[in-house]
């Protein structure tokens, strides 16, 4: 099946069915799971090679724990067009020119980002104790400070998603907000955790949350960002780790009736690089959370622990200072993979 839009394919349409965006439910416990996924790439040239690239190692862990990932191109003309792919559907993953991951999500989707520590990243003044840290940054739209029921959900949401992770969840605040909800964020917060009781829940001022990614990032896990200015933090913790650029933007549907929407960048590198030696990171990163959203997070970790050993062996890409093409780094990082094996 060729991965560029507008080539026909057939794919089996499957019955209506929800999935669950990045809930707690591990489908990877099943023996056998069938998903299939959207594919939307916008760069026709360095887009197609790092989503090559990227389902070649999806396609490898899928076959070591017994899913089956169904790829078919997607040429909707605009990301919010996703939400009439339910039912046909369980994830939508694009691939799309560089673009500003902060962006709002067209309703109803929520954005929300993963930033995790790059082994090896020069361009940042990243300490070497930031090494494996992987964080969740939920940003809630403006429409959530006057709208009760959607702040409700995002509450409930951010609480599973912790719930599912490390049961650390900080909701970041903003002292200088106009609209003071400082105190309606902690009161909707401490009503959802009655739901989640494993979860530690705290809030922290936006000051205070921009010393703990100096001082003590391991205490990041999942973070609910609660105005535009907190938001901000998201950009300043992916420059400490050294993802900037590179990390994924995922958007979700907190009622879990759309499917989630994961867009990567095939990187500008290949502006002057050539397509061949585009940085495949973000669209691995952005594979893997797909997966992740499914509900398969032991998968999701094992790629992203393949590619860290990967990126510190032989095959680096360019823009992490070593030369190997995207197909290069993809196969390093499959036989890390069935190294584990």
């Amino acid at each position: 099946m060729s991965l560029v839009p507008g080539r026909p394919t057939s794919i089996a349409i499957a019955p209506p069915c929800v999935a669950p965006a990045m809930g707690g439910l591990d489908l990877s416990r099943r023996h056998h799971a069938t998903h299939r996924v959207a594919l939307r790439i916008g760069d026709p040239g360095a887009g197609a090679i790092v989503c090559q690239a990227a389902v070649a190692i999806l396609q490898t862990i899928a076959a070591q724990d017994g899913l089956t990932l169904e790829f078919a191109p997607w040429t909707g003309s605009a990301i919010r067009e996703a939400r009439h792919l339910n039912g046909s559907w369980d994830a939508v993953y694009a691939i799309d020119p560089p673009l500003h991951t902060g962006a709002a999500a067209a309703d109803p989707y929520v954005s929300l980002r993963s930033i995790r520590a790059v082994p090896g990243a020069r361009w940042c003044d990243r300490p070497p104790q930031t090494a494996g840290l992987d964080s969740r940054w939920l940003l809630a739209p403006p429409a959530a400070r006057h709208d009760d029921d959607l702040r409700d959900r995002l509450a409930l949401f951010a609480c599973e998603l912790a719930d599912a992770r490390r049961q650390r969840l900080l909701c970041v605040t903003d002292a200088h907000d106009p609209d003071g909800g400082a105190k309606a964020w902690k009161d909707t917060l401490a009503a959802a955790a009655v739901n989640v009781p494993g979860v530690l829940v705290e809030t922290a001022d936006v000051a205070a949350a921009a010393l703990t990614i100096r001082t003590d990032p391991h205490h990041l896990d999942v973070i609910l960002t609660t105005t535009a200015r907190a938001a901000l933090l998201a950009e300043l913790c992916a420059g400490r780790f050294g993802c900037a650029g590179l990390d994924p933007l995922v958007q979700v549907d907190v009622s879990g009736w759309q499917p989630p929407i994961v867009t990567a960048t095939a990187g500008v590198e290949s502006e002057w690089l050539g397509a061949p030696y585009a940085n495949p990171l973000g669209a691995i990163w952005a594979g893997a959370l797909v997966l992740d959203c499914l509900g398969h997070h032991t998968a999701y970790a094992r790629i992203m622990s393949a590619v860290d050993r990967a990126l510190v062996g032989a095959a680096r890409p360019f823009a992490i200072g070593g030369r190997a093409t995207a197909a290069d780094f993809s196969r390093a990082v499959r036989e890390e993979l069935q190294s584990e094996k």
